[in-house]
């Protein structure tokens, strides 16, 4: 009877032990499940355990292993002369990824802010890709910096102390979370350089971020119907902070902390951003939006390619008819105001460009990411949470489809690492 007695317990640890290994394997970033298994690979072929792990960290300098976030979520001494100027041309005839007509000098230097839910970690990886072929400086977070070494804090707006310390005066990119500081951003990057942004919907973004927040589990609504619905019902006849503290999330990434409701305060802030920020990319129209960038950076088509990052499953989203989505927009009419002006702003450029031209861009731009997809990715990759495309097994470290599939996670400790190992610096 003992006998069978301690057999049973040890079938349940057992159990309980390749249960907590099929946890975590299933909570790995899906695009960088396949690094463990090259690791795995290189394993069973060289028996020197010790030499396949350096291999790898010496290269990236941090684990290959990256858990899922259930929060929303180089180089030369001098960036003037860290990497050759090419002189490419600008978007009237185009052969490949590439464009052919009047000269013109690609802009490396860039100063992304980093919006929530607005489909930026997308945009954010175009941006690290274009800096880290090139090879040009990133401002990074600080490690200890915030509660994550991928973000700035997002308790008061950026400062130039929360930069990784680099032998530089200035960044050729920022790119990560902040609460953006128009000053902070012109002393950290280049002058000269980019300042841009992305917006969406603001019923999108605020529907995104309560699903990816988990907002309904904090307030107790789970156990409603539309949980979304009675955030609502709640939030227009409260002044609790617990509600008016999640009013306007794009305004408040932008540096309007104090969820105002005063119309003229908003307008005032807006106008403020008008002037300090120079491109605006537009989520619900997002390829047209990056054909513009292409144009105004002088990049080309290959530049801008994309898989989208974070797509979440249609089952994690809300359902909002056309009234839920009304009251909203009402209840966020500062983010709706915000999102009214650049987008109107967005159409006056495609009108400038011209439709008949930006239709023939789309076409090969159409063109070019399937290209990509086919040459990286065989098929969809299903987590709990999101859609990911599946890459091919094998993509080489630093290749063109490696860094399209690495995640922003992942590809900020890689950068992370790529510049303490140039600058041969120490991190704290």
């Amino acid at each position: 009877m003992g006998r069978f007695r301690n057999f049973c317990k040890l079938v349940l640890l057992l159990s309980l032990f390749l249960s907590g290994c099929l946890f975590c394997w299933t909570e790995f970033s899906l695009r960088d499940r396949s690094v463990i298994r090259q690791i795995w690979k290189e394993y069973t072929a060289n028996t020197n355990v010790k030499d396949v792990f350096k291999n790898y960290y010496s290269r990236i300098n941090t684990t290959e292993q990256q858990t899922r976030r259930n929060d929303e979520i180089i180089l030369q001494e001098e960036p003037s002369t860290s990497i050759q100027i090419f002189t490419t041309t600008n978007q009237h005839t185009v052969t490949g990824g590439k464009t052919q007509a009047t000269s013109c000098t690609p802009q490396k230097n860039i100063a992304f802010m980093k919006t929530h839910k607005c489909g930026s970690s997308t945009m954010q990886n175009i941006i690290m890709r274009y800096g880290d072929t090139r090879n040009l400086t990133f401002a990074l977070p600080k490690i200890g910096n915030y509660a994550y070494d991928h973000m700035f804090t997002m308790l008061k707006p950026l400062r130039k102390e929360y930069v990784q310390e680099l032998p530089v005066s200035r960044y050729n990119i920022l790119c990560h979370h902040c609460i953006f500081n128009a000053s902070a951003f012109k002393d950290i990057v280049y002058d000269g350089a980019l300042i841009m942004t992305v917006i969406r919907s603001p019923v999108r973004v605020f529907e995104s971020t309560f699903s990816y927040f988990g907002w309904a589990k904090h307030l107790n609504l789970l156990n409603y119907t539309n949980p979304l619905l009675e955030f609502m019902n709640r939030a227009e006849k409260s002044s609790n902070h617990k509600y008016t503290s999640k009013r306007n999330p794009m305004l408040h990434s932008f540096g309007l902390l104090n969820r105002t409701t005063n119309e003229a305060t908003i307008n005032s802030f807006i106008d403020h951003l008008k002037s300090a920020i120079d491109f605006v990319v537009i989520t619900d129209h997002f390829d047209e939006s990056l054909i513009l960038l292409k144009d105004k950076l002088c990049w080309d088509f290959d530049d801008i390619v994309y898989f989208p990052q974070l797509v979440r499953h249609d089952r994690n989203r809300n359902n909002i008819d056309g009234n839920l989505a009304e009251r909203v927009k009402r209840w966020n009419f500062g983010d709706a105001k915000l999102f009214e002006y650049f987008n109107q702003s967005l159409w006056r450029r495609i009108e400038e460009f011209g439709r008949d031209r930006m239709r023939k861009e789309l076409e090969k731009f159409r063109e070019r990411k399937q290209f990509w997809k086919d040459k990286c990715t065989e098929g969809d990759n299903i987590s709990r949470f999101f859609i990911a495309l599946k890459t091919k097994p094998g993509l080489g470290m630093g290749s063109e489809c490696w860094q399209m599939t690495r995640s922003e996670i992942f590809y900020t400790r890689y950068i992370r690492g790529k510049q303490v190992e140039s600058f041969n610096i120490t991190e704290k």
